[in-house]
Parts: C-alpha cells; sequence; structure tokens
C-alpha cells in the first residue's frame, strides 16, 4: 500500500494525499494508481474520516499520467492501463466524504481528471487546466465520459 511518492496523513477527520514527484510535475505512474486505488478504499472504510484533500508536493498538481518506459502494443496492455484509471477514477469518486482537489500549476490529462472528480477543486491562480494528449491525437475519452455528470449542457433559447 505504501509508496515513496505518494504521502498521506490523517488528523482526525482530514486525510491529505499528497501526490509527491515535484520533479515531475507530480505525474502519476502505475504504482501511484495502485497505491491511490488502495489508500482511498482504506480511509473510505474508516468512519472518522470525512475529507480527502487532494494536493500535490511542489509547483504543480498533477502533469498527468506517467505512460512509463514503454506504451501497450496490444489491446490487453491497453485494457490494464485503462482499467487502472478507471479504478482510480471510481475510488475517487466513490468516497463517502467529501474530497476536495487542491489545484495548481500543472493539472493535465489524469490530473484534470483527478481535479473532476473530486467534489471541490480550489483552484490557485497559476492553475493551468490541459488535455495535452488531444496533441497526439488521442482524446481524453476517460475524462470526458464523466466530465459530462459535473457540467450542465447548453440551453438553446427559443427566442
Amino acid at each position: 500500500m505504501t509508496h515513496p511518492d505518494l504521502i498521506v496523513e490523517q488528523r482526525e477527520a482530514v486525510a491529505t494525499l499528497t501526490l509527491n514527484r515535484p520533479d515531475k510535475n507530480n505525474t502519476v505512474d502505475a504504482g501511484m494508481m495502485t497505491a491511490m486505488v488502495e489508500w482511498l478504499n482504506l480511509l473510505a472504510a474508516d468512519e472518522e474520516v470525512r475529507i480527502v484533500l487532494l494536493g500535490g508536493e511542489g509547483d504543480h498538481f498533477c502533469g498527468g499520467r506517467d505512460p512509463g518506459p514503454t506504451r501497450p502494443d496490444d489491446v490487453a496492455g491497453w485494457s490494464q492501463v485503462l482499467g487502472q484509471i478507471v479504478a482510480t477514477n471510481q475510488a475517487l469518486a466513490s468516497f463517502p466524504g467529501i474530497t476536495v482537489a487542491l489545484a495548481k500549476g500543472e493539472v493535465r490529462g489524469f490530473g484534470f481528471g483527478l481535479a473532476v472528480q473530486c467534489d471541490i477543486t480550489l483552484a490557485a491562480e497559476d492553475a493551468r487546466f490541459s488535455f495535452p494528449e488531444i496533441k497526439a491525437g488521442f482524446p481524453p475519452s476517460v475524462v470526458m465520459s464523466y466530465l459530462s455528470r459535473w457540467t450542465m449542457r447548453k440551453r438553446r433559447s427559443n427566442s
């Protein structure tokens, strides 16, 4: 459950999860995602914990997902990657208390998704939300699949 790049602190009803890779803009790798899911599930089961603060060490909230040294080269590999992303988002979204994203600096891709999944997102003046995968020809499909639940649709005027 422990991971060197995820700091977890609990003080009574408030738990803090801090992404701790400031040298890499707090990009999240597979091991960090696994640790986040395990911690969020553990905190959800603790009746004392009512609030989870999610932040990043240093200047940035989260620079996105760190794909690791190699990209998957088959359907099974991509399925595992996407499954881990979805599991992390589900653990955050299903937390029974209040989740708060403390967004600052880069809030990119996977980090954007984390901020959206939190009940409250507090954005510093320097927070920059983006989906860099679009420039590489990949739509942010995972985030878009649940973003519509948190944003209002346009209304058309009959006039």
